[in-house]
């Protein structure tokens, strides 16, 4: 934490939040709480133990998971005696565990506050309020345990299982299950219960976490979330809570070491920091060649140093200003050292303010078209144009965030805080995950739709399976939010849609076999629930942590920032979409007069094509294919050159004119071109 007196909770957002009823008063409250936080301790205690020391501390940690488990000391009348033995071997080191994974936590939020990141705010604030509940659970004298210890009530003993099973938890070596799978860690709940206020804040922030319904509202309307009150009432939940351990405020005793986080920077000299100095230093590492190798990461090099200027003039150019229009600015006169006038997450790209913009249009889109929900599946034209839509938002909002994460583990990686690092590679891997699986649904669905439909016949029961995809992306936590709920969690025949998502399964099926990303998203979501990463794991490997996270951070981010398996996802998406948009402006089932042409319509394109009856013309400049418009142009180009016998990979594609002046697409085939008339207006003219 940097001392300052300047206002701390969100400089970006904060003047435009403050015209919300109640958020001055918050925004003050939660300054108060972080200047607060700040005139205390911000070091990490420096503990070590002696041979004999270490292993006293390994008896009274088996001791006290024998007693979590239910094998307390057979007798009552010693079990005083026993806690205080145990409460004096374990203490000192509970005491300064708690420090180190607090601080980096700390640390997060405020880097999130400061770079106006409201979706990593939201992140760490939750594993606070879980750290800050998980402090309580451990915050016991040693004369209270002994009272305890004794008591025969329930509740009595309940609250000391609580608390030995979390100093376990905080000590013990864990084995595989418990770090990877929470099989055995202990749950929150008792302190949840005692502390409402706070449990009430985090439950709020469930819905700000990706992929939850909250996060879509806070990454396309930062400057207007009301998710903005609930970050904040977080804030000053968690630090009441923490203000109210007994030992917050408190002096370390003994030596203290910094915490061993760089300072916030600027975008431009953290970039530079990562690729003058972090990476050739890693790439420097003796005796690994092949981190080495990957450390020359062509692909982060390519993204953060190849800025559009086409994209940067675009974004000051009079035509696109319906496009950019209202998007969040700064005040003008705002002194800040970045180009680009729009208000949002410090790092953002003309790019990623390009894509914010698009998102929001797409969102603006929906809501016009469909202005009190999704239709029933009974209305086919307007049902595919809804999913077509949706599946459209969802990957404009998947993108955006993602963007805003990969910027933010940059900032991360190069500080070197190892927890926030982590947290940053758990959300890409489950932004990556959902981008690969809801295309993939979604296409899926409508192929076995496309092999079932027939003329003037209903929507087949797969299409239900593409819809409720789309509103698990978009719609979770749709019913528990604060926010104003809008047209695309909505259903046109009353209230929200249900939903329900599995990430896990979801990671699995987006990573399959071996994929690294299926074990490293195990380890982060450990990390970021406490059960790697703690505090005496920090505590002892620092260092060794620190670079851990680095090079994971770093190979996350290389695999993101390449273009072609980006290209691999956005393509099915936009195939998909493209599917859905034809079938509706062809008219759905009911404009077929056969079902050959209705299972056309809707993307089925394994029978050959027939002449007169698909596509007219002979390839040929002079009379170009031309397709019907039960046909999508794009596929029907595809496989008519397949059916011809063309390699698609290997031929060269470019635009141009035909004999008569039409536009089309000219394929250089092995012996001849072929000729294709590209379509005008599709969605007015249904070709």
């Amino acid at each position: 934490m940097a001392r300052t007196s300047t206002p701390l909770a969100f400089p970006t957002w904060r003047d435009l939040w403050a015209s919300l009823d109640g958020m001055p008063e918050l925004l003050t409250a939660a300054d108060a709480a972080l200047r607060r936080r700040i005139a205390g301790n911000l070091r990490v205690p420096q503990w070590t133990a002696t041979k004999r020391d270490g292993e006293t501390l390994a008896i009274a940690v088996r001791a006290l998971q024998a007693w979590a488990e239910g094998q307390p000391p057979q007798d009552i009348a010693a079990r005083p005696r026993v806690i205080r033995r145990i409460h004096d071997a374990v203490s000192p080191a509970l005491r300064a565990a708690t420090w180190p994974r607090w601080l980096l936590l700390e640390r997060a939020f405020l880097d999130a506050s400061s770079t106006g990141d409201l979706l990593f705010a939201a992140l760490v604030l939750r594993s606070l309020s879980e750290e800050v509940m998980r402090l309580h659970a451990l915050d016991l004298d040693v004369e209270r345990l002994a009272i305890l210890a004794e008591s025969k009530e329930t509740a009595e003993q309940d609250r000391l299982k609580h608390f030995l099973s979390f100093a376990w938890a905080s000590l013990a070596e864990l084995p595989a299950d418990t770090v990877l799978e929470g099989l055995g860690w202990p749950p929150l709940k008792f302190t949840a219960r005692a502390m409402p206020g706070l449990e009430r804040a985090r439950a709020a922030l469930n819905s700000y976490v990706h992929p939850n319904y909250g996060s879509h509202v806070a990454a396309l309307f930062p400057e207007r979330v009301s998710g903005s009150r609930v970050l904040l009432e977080a804030v000053v939940e968690i630090y009441e809570a923490f203000f109210a351990l007994s030992w917050s405020e408190m002096p370390i005793a003994g030596a203290t070491l910094p915490l061993g986080v760089g300072a916030l920077q600027s975008w431009k000299r953290t970039t530079r920091e990562l690729l003058s100095h972090l990476l050739p230093e890693i790439r420097r590492t003796p005796g690994n060649d092949a981190l080495a190798e990957v450390m020359r990461a062509p692909a982060i090099t390519q993204w953060l140093t190849t800025e559009r200027n086409d994209l940067l003039a675009m974004l000051g150019d009079p035509a696109a200003a319906r496009l950019v229009e209202d998007l969040p600015r700064r005040p003008t006169g705002t002194p800040s050292t970045r180009e680009l006038e729009f208000r949002t997450w410090e790092g953002a790209r003309a790019a990623d303010i390009l894509g914010f913009a698009a998102a929001r249009r797409a969102e603006k889109q929906i809501a016009f078209e469909f202005p009190t929900g999704a239709p029933d599946t009974t209305d086919q034209v307007r049902w595919l144009r809804f999913n077509a839509l949706s599946l459209q938002l969802a990957m404009l909002i998947d993108q955006a965030k993602a963007a805003a994460f990969k910027a933010q583990l940059v900032r991360q990686v190069v500080q070197g805080n190892s927890l926030a690092a982590l947290l940053c590679v758990r959300s890409l891997i489950e932004h990556r995950a959902l981008a690969v699986w809801l295309p993939s649904q979604v296409g899926e669905s409508l192929n076995v739709v496309a092999a079932q439909i027939r003329a003037g016949g209903t929507l087949p029961q797969a299409a239900d399976q593409a819809e409720m995809a789309l509103a698990n992306f978009l719609a979770g936590q749709g019913k528990e939010t604060k926010e104003e709920r809008r047209a695309w969690i909505l259903s046109e025949q009353g209230g929200v849609r249900v939903t329900w998502l599995n990430l896990g399964k979801i990671v699995e099926a987006a990573f399959p076999g071996e994929d690294r990303f299926r074990k490293l998203y195990a380890l982060t979501s450990a990390a970021m629930h406490g059960r790697s990463c703690r505090g005496i794991d920090l505590l002892l490997r620092a260092p060794d942590m620190k670079a851990y996270a680095r090079c994971v951070g770093l190979l996350v981010l290389e695999r993101l920032s390449d273009w072609h398996e980006e290209m691999d996802h956005l393509s099915a998406a936009a195939m998909a979409s493209v599917r859905m948009e034809h079938a509706g402006a062809f008219g759905g089932a009911s404009a077929a007069v056969t079902d050959r042409v209705a299972q056309q319509a809707f993307g089925q394109l394994e029978e050959a094509f027939i002449p007169s009856a698909d596509y007219q013309g002979d390839g040929t400049k002079q009379s170009p294919f031309s397709f019907g418009p039960h046909l999508e142009y794009y596929q029907a180009s595809y496989a008519l050159l397949k059916q011809l016998g063309v390699d698609i990979d290997s031929s060269k594609r470019v635009l141009d004119h035909d004999a008569s002046g039409h536009l089309c697409d000219r394929w250089h085939g092995p012996n001849r071109e072929y000729w294709f008339k590209a379509p005008t207006h599709r969605w007015e003219s249904g070709s």
